[in-house]
């Protein structure tokens, strides 16, 4: 990252997520709750996730999880 002056990046893919945060969960099969991990160059990831989510996430190493409300068929605007 330091190399190619990035202050961070954001990661969204399930296997990305995981490599970062150690979460693994079958939320990924719903297209309409997108997951990000911002990742940057100075100290802790910051999960910003679906709210359904947040009590399996606080179960790892994460410390800060920022969260968003996400209703069953809800698409985003």
């Amino acid at each position: 990252m330091h190399r190619h002056k990035f202050d961070a990046l954001l990661v969204s893919s399930p296997p990305n997520v995981r490599y970062f945060t150690g979460f693994d969960s079958q939320f990924w099969e719903s297209p309409t709750r997108p997951w990000f991990v911002v990742v940057p160059l100075e100290g802790d990831p910051v999960a910003v996730i679906p709210e359904i989510g947040a009590p399996e996430m606080a179960l790892t190493w994460m410390k800060d999880i920022r969260t968003w409300q996400a209703q069953p068929g809800q698409c985003g605007h």
